[in-house]
């Protein structure tokens, strides 16, 4: 008889986390998992799998903007997204928040996308013309 391991229930990513370093870094894939990830704090935040057509890459939108960004725009399995790192801004702390675009183009169900992206209202549209 095999006993469970306490972590079996933890979902595990799919790829190598991406990570944003240098303004200008995107990345643009087909969301293939979603689920929930934490914080550096430990807090939950959105975390999903990405195929970019070079292999699995996996999100943890633990970042303030990137986590408002991706739980408005509410990404789907099947569906394209596209995430730019914009910008820094400084913070009321006096620290620094890292800017992002996002886009997201809805799948239709047979794995054909719809024609119009839904671009959050702040975001430029470069990531939009990335989709």
């Amino acid at each position: 008889m095999t006993e469970a391991h306490p972590w079996d229930d933890i979902p595990r990513g799919g790829g190598a986390y991406f990570k944003f370093e240098s303004t200008g870094d995107s990345v643009k894939g087909t969301v293939t998992r979603i689920g929930r990830g934490t914080t550096f704090a430990g807090d939950p935040c959105p975390e999903f799998d990405l195929d970019t057509g070079d292999g699995i890459v996996t999100i943890s939108a633990g970042q303030a903007q990137l986590k408002r960004l991706i739980l408005e725009a509410l990404p789907g399995i099947g569906d394209t997204v596209v995430i730019v790192y914009t910008h820094d801004e400084k913070t009321a702390q006096g620290g620094s928040m890292k800017c992002f675009d996002v886009a997201v183009k809805k799948g239709a169900g047979d794995g054909a996308a719809t024609d119009e992206p839904a671009l959050t209202p702040a975001a430029k549209p470069s990531a939009a013309d990335l989709l």
